[in-house]
C-alpha cells in the first residue's frame, strides 16, 4: 500500500510539473508575442527568444530580408539544441525533458501562431505588460522545477558548478541581450 501511494503521489507531482510547463510556457509565449512583437519600437525579451528578435531585425535592417515569425520559432528550436544537450549531461534528464516541452511549445506560439493585436498603441504599456507576463512565465516555470528552456538551463548550470543565483546568472545574461537591442537599435 506504501508503494502504490508513492507512485501516485510523485505521478501527481509530474503531472503538475507538466500542467505548470505547459501554462507558463503558453503564459510566457503570450508576453512575448501579444505584447513585445506587437510594439511598434523593437522590444526584446531575453534568452534564445531575445537573441533571435534581434538576429531577425538585424537581417531585417541591415539585409533586407524580411524573416518573420517563423524564423524566430525556428530559430528558438534549433538554437537550444546545444543547450538542451548540455542540460541533459549538466543539470538533469527531467529538468531538460520539461525544458524541450517548454522549447517547442515556445516555438510554435512565437513562430506559427499569428500576433494578436491587443489595440495597444503606447509602447510602455506593451514593455510592461509582455515583461509581466515572461516574468510569471520563466518564475512559474522554475518555481516548479521545470524551466522554458535556453538561458534558464545555462543558468541552473553555472548555479549548480558555481553556487551562484540562477536568477542572477539570468539577469546578467538577459541584461546583456537588451543592452545590444538597445544599441542596436536603439533611437538618440
Amino acid at each position: 500500500m506504501g508503494n502504490l501511494f508513492k507512485n501516485n503521489e510523485k505521478l501527481f507531482l509530474e503531472l503538475r510539473a507538466l500542467f505548470a510547463v505547459t501554462l507558463f510556457t503558453i503564459v510566457y509565449g503570450i508576453g512575448v508575442s501579444w505584447f513585445l512583437e506587437a510594439a511598434a519600437e523593437p522590444l526584446y525579451t531575453g534568452g534564445i527568444p531575445g537573441i533571435g528578435q534581434l538576429t531577425r531585425n538585424i537581417l531585417n535592417s541591415e539585409f533586407g530580408l524580411n524573416l518573420g515569425n517563423s524564423f524566430l520559432g525556428i530559430f528558438i528550436m534549433v538554437g537550444n539544441i546545444p543547450i538542451l544537450i548540455l542540460g541533459w549531461f549538466g543539470v538533469s534528464k527531467r529538468f531538460t525533458i520539461y525544458s524541450i516541452i517548454s522549447v517547442v511549445i515556445q516555438s510554435t506560439i512565437l513562430g506559427f501562431i499569428p500576433v494578436v493585436d491587443m489595440g495597444i498603441d503606447d509602447t510602455f504599456v506593451l514593455a510592461v505588460m509582455g515583461g509581466l507576463l515572461v516574468g510569471v512565465g520563466v518564475g512559474g516555470a522554475l518555481k516548479y522545477g521545470t524551466s522554458t528552456g535556453g538561458l534558464d538551463i545555462v543558468a541552473q548550470y553555472y548555479s549548480l558548478r558555481h553556487g551562484t543565483s540562477v536568477g542572477f546568472i539570468s539577469l546578467v545574461l538577459n541584461v546583456a541581450i537588451a543592452l545590444f537591442g538597445a544599441i542596436v537599435f536603439g533611437s538618440a
